[in-house]
């Protein structure tokens, strides 16, 4: 017998007694069916929105990794900050085929939000995979520099009554502004003198609030205010700048071009006008009205000393030694140069054509250029058509002391 144990007790009657016990091992097992299921690729749905055209698709695979044929379950569900975030970025959904790609994306494609998904659902057997195309964008309407989904892709599967939870995939998409601010007022030169410019800004709105405005150029800050003076440029000299206007989350925006040449000379000061040619020899005015102007030797005296006064986009050059008037020419070539006291009229203002401290004197009615006509002391100065080859056409401005 299997396990016998005898056992033999002796009592003090000397009668004898025997007992056995018996113990046998069985074995038995139940099979049952694995059930579970996996999915792969919605980590790649994490994304930064930067900008409106931004959008992320990705192919997400389910696949059945038991050994019977199962339904699965896969869900797509977020939360967001702001809320209504969620609720404006579209998701769109469509089942591809076996070694599809998700390039094109059908007119056929589900079409929801983050806040509502449809289930994706279907019946896999073992082994077998299924993939779905998943495209999310946010609208423009929605942009925060601060928003933020929080999504979650989880998936399950059932035989009958029993069901199989797979892991789930938590992701965050965040959003960026990236509406540029818009000018309402576009910048301006406000004013300009000899040595300095008035830069008007303008105005501009963004979506999100202004960080400030950058004005870039020669002699310019990075931030302005609404009108700033730049100073210490030289005259007759052009500048470009550029007001850009910012926003917090870095978009910007810049105006048009400014391109500004400042003035010659200053409004109101006097100067002394030299022949470039020899730089030895200025325009002298005479005593009184009629009296010829000439070019001579240059000294202190006031007669060879102009006072320039700002009239439109030119000058009048008047005397400062008499009251004779103002430098006064016709219109034929060959014509000389005179003093006139009538009120402002034809002949009379003058374009300061160049820069630095040399220029061409264009007459704003005939169009030609002042000409340092011969040699000798004392000569004529007429006009000609302007050329800046001829050299005889130049002259050198300096502040009288």
């Amino acid at each position: 017998m299997t396990g016998l144990a005898l056992f033999l007790v002796l009592a003090g009657t000397g009668v004898g007694h025997a007992s056995w016990t018996a113990q046998s091992n069985a074995t038995a097992s139940v099979s049952a069916a694995a059930l579970s299921v996996s999915q792969s690729g919605s980590d790649q749905l994490a994304f930064n929105y930067a900008d409106a055209s931004s959008a992320v698709t990705t192919p997400i695979t389910v696949t059945n990794t038991s050994n019977l044929t199962a339904t699965y379950r896969l869900a797509l569900t977020a939360t967001s900050r702001p809320s209504a975030l969620a609720e404006q970025t579209t998701v769109r959904t469509w089942l591809i085929a076996a070694r599809s790609t998700c390039a094109t994306m059908p007119d056929r494609a589900a079409s929801a939000t983050w806040s509502v998904v449809d289930l994706l659902s279907g019946t896999l057997t073992p082994g077998e995979s299924a993939t779905y195309c998943v495209r999310t964008l946010p609208s423009a309407t929605s942009m925060n520099p601060s928003g933020e989904i929080t999504a979650t892709v989880a998936v399950t599967s059932s035989v009958g009554t029993w069901s199989a939870q797979g892991l789930s995939t938590t992701i965050t998409q965040t959003t960026s502004d990236w509406t540029a601010p818009v000018f309402t007022t576009e910048p301006m030169i406000a004013s300009v003198s000899d040595t300095s410019v008035v830069v008007n800004r303008g105005a501009a709105n963004d979506n999100f609030g202004l960080a400030g405005y950058t004005l870039s150029g020669p002699g310019s800050p990075v931030d302005v205010p609404a009108g700033y003076s730049i100073t210490g440029l030289k005259p007759g000299t052009e500048y470009t700048y550029a007001v850009t206007a910012r926003d917090y989350a870095g978009n910007s925006t810049s105006g048009a071009a400014l391109t500004v040449t400042t003035r010659p000379v200053a409004d109101g000061t006097r100067y002394t006008v030299a022949a470039k040619g020899d730089g030895k020899r200025c325009i002298s005015s005479g005593w009184q009205q009629g009296d010829g102007v000439t070019i001579t030797n240059c000294d202190s005296d006031q007669k060879r000393q102009w006072l320039f006064a700002v009239v439109g986009g030119g000058y009048t050059i008047a005397s400062a030694e008499t009251d004779a008037g103002v430098l006064t020419i016709g219109n034929r070539d060959k014509d000389t140069l005179g003093l006139s006291t009538k009120q402002i009229s034809g002949g009379m203002t003058w374009a300061l054509v160049g820069s630095g401290d040399t220029y061409q004197l264009r007459n704003a009615d005939s169009k030609k250029c002042l000409v340092d006509s011969g040699s000798g002391n004392k000569r004529a100065v007429t006009q000609e058509d302007c050329d800046v080859r001829h050299t005889d056409q130049l002259f050198t401005l300096k502040k009288a002391s």
